[in-house]
């Protein structure tokens, strides 16, 4: 598996902090408590890519950050957790998080990044 993340998508992500980016095709999934979960439909893999909007008022970035990031906490809380670990992809860190879900579908891979803004 390809790891690490490219500087030309990590300046496209960091750009949607200021304004969002949903080009043709992205639905609206879910919405709760402010959260806005988008995804998109890829025929060639038959799979989904997401986006999530929003921010929890009430949580410092750093607090949630650190929550995310302490591997072994979350293996005690995130109930979706089938592989967490960290990887190393020459200078980069990864944090590779592979997803058991809860009904009929197979395992999935999932990426994700954290932007904190101070």
């Amino acid at each position: 598996m390809e790891l690490g993340f490219p500087e030309e998508r990590f300046q496209e992500a960091w750009r949607e902090l200021d304004e969002r980016a949903l080009p043709g095709g992205w639905e609206l999934f879910t919405e709760s408590m402010g959260i806005q979960i988008y995804r998109l439909y890829d025929e060639k893999t038959g799979l989904y890519e997401y986006k999530i909007y929003g921010g929890l008022a009430d949580c410092p970035a750093e607090l949630c950050a650190d929550v995310y990031m302490d591997l072994d906490y979350r293996k005690k809380w995130d109930q979706y957790v089938k592989a967490l670990y960290e990887d190393q992809n020459g200078e980069d860190k990864v944090i590779y998080w592979e997803v058991k879900y809860p009904f009929p579908l197979s395992n999935r891979d999932v990426s994700f990044c954290f932007y904190l803004e101070k």
